[in-house]
């Protein structure tokens, strides 16, 4: 699994370490710290999942649900990377 954020100057894409073979039908969650690198810009990114083929991180699995892209990535929302969306989460 991996996520992808990506805006109009950088995507990158941060391959988890979940391994969805072991995964039950059905819903499951995935509570794991995922790390940015720090030379990330800051700046406000699309957020995206995808079932990725570790080699060349190219989608490779498609999920049962609507809404995929058409690269195959699944969009999630916004996010904000930096200082300032730090701070605005210890409100």
């Amino acid at each position: 699994m991996a996520l992808r954020l990506q805006n109009a100057q950088r995507i990158q894409i941060l391959v988890t370490d979940a391994d969805v073979r072991s995964w039950p039908p059905g819903d499951v969650v995935y509570d794991d710290a995922v790390f940015l690198p720090e030379e990330m810009p800051e700046g406000e990114y699309d957020l995206a999942l995808a079932l990725v083929d570790p080699v060349n991180r190219d989608p490779k699995v498609k999920l049962a649900i609507a809404g995929s892209d058409a690269d195959g990535w699944y969009p999630l929302g916004r996010i904000r990377v930096g200082q300032e969306a730090e701070a605005h989460d210890r409100k």
